[in-house]
């Protein structure tokens, strides 16, 4: 089983490589893209065209660990550090201290691919980002996701601090102490 885990490759998304974005992109869309989801349109634009999802938070902000498979992403996770600037969190509607010291937002984390083994990709992508914010003296982040994605964070070790309604769907805030 562990033998799949070491198959995959993690590295930082090069945003100025257009062809690297746009690979990434079209993994976050098979990921999170809902045409019926009030919750998505909120944070993401959606090319449905392209099969492509793009953040609303600028990537220059950003570290975006990439999971590779061969040359097929199959996993992300996304940390803005641009704290003074509008927060994914705050599109939906939940607010923060922003003045905390060492802080950040997580923004994504996803796997798009389906394995008997697909928790332990997760579990690396977060030890992978977690390790890279403990060197950067970053003691808790912040994130949101919705509720078809609750359980898959909190059995990560999130902690759920506040909810909103968006209808028939609902989104939450979650917290994560390093």
């Amino acid at each position: 089983m562990r033998e799949y885990v070491k198959k995959i490759h993690f590295s930082f998304l090069d945003h100025e490589n257009p062809d690297e974005v746009a690979s990434y992109e079209k993994a976050l869309f098979r990921a999170f893209y809902n045409k019926n989801s009030p919750i998505e349109s909120l944070i993401w634009d959606a090319d449905v065209k392209a099969k492509r999802l793009t953040s609303k938070i600028p990537y220059k902000n950003q570290d975006i660990i990439i999971a590779r498979l061969a040359d097929l992403i199959i996993g992300g996770v996304a940390v803005n550090y641009a704290m003074q600037e509008k927060l994914q969190l705050e599109l939906l509607g939940f607010e923060i201290d922003k003045t905390e010291p060492d802080i950040c937002e997580g923004r994504a984390l996803f796997n798009t691919h389906i394995f008997d083994t697909s928790t332990l990709v997760a579990l690396e992508m977060k030890e992978f980002m977690f390790n890279h914010l403990k060197k950067k003296n970053i003691t808790k982040v912040y994130a949101n996701c919705s509720e078809k994605r609750l359980r898959g964070y909190l059995i990560l070790g999130w902690k759920e601090i506040g909810s909103k309604d968006f209808g028939a769907l609902k989104a939450y805030l979650l917290q994560y102490t390093l």
